[in-house]
């Protein structure tokens, strides 16, 4: 018998993205290039074989033993190294997977983001975006203005 779950779940409050990395020209490197291309394919990998679910709570594990800090500067070039990808995979409807891969560099270098995802209702459509309080990672903030965030890890 299925019963529908009466739990009501509260989605953390993220700050208004105020500022795309995507429009700051920050220089990276060759080796960041390669690392964003690789985390990129294994992001992919992992949603395919684990699944959603499974691959959160791995994001989740991993930044459960990040020391929260920022540098800007590894920030923007992180960021900027994954921008470079989407000339060499394809980026269209690949939020998640971007996202995803963002989010565990960047917590793989010590630097707390938030993978966000979000819903529109009209017409219905969802997206994933990394940001770090109200800096977009891998997104412009034309394109996320429209959605609600639902998830926050």
């Amino acid at each position: 018998m299925w019963r529908e779950a009466s739990i009501a779940v509260v989605c953390p409050v993220v700050p208004i993205p105020t500022l795309s990395a995507l429009d700051l020209p920050t220089p990276c490197t060759v080796r960041q290039r390669l690392v964003a291309l690789f985390r990129l394919i294994r992001a992919r990998r992992d949603l395919q074989y684990l699944g959603l679910d499974e691959a959160i709570s791995k994001l989740e594990r991993r930044k459960a033993c990040v020391t929260p800090r920022c540098d800007r500067t590894t920030l923007l070039s992180e960021a900027h190294a994954f921008s470079f990808t989407a000339r060499l995979m394809r980026s269209h409807d690949q939020c998640l997977p971007r996202s995803l891969a963002v989010t565990t560099r960047l917590a793989a270098l010590d630097i707390a983001v938030d993978l966000v995802i979000g819903v529109r209702l009209r017409p219905f459509a969802a997206h994933s975006w990394a940001q770090t309080d109200a800096i977009l990672l891998n997104d412009r903030f034309d394109t996320v203005r429209s959605y609600q965030p639902i998830l926050v890890v």
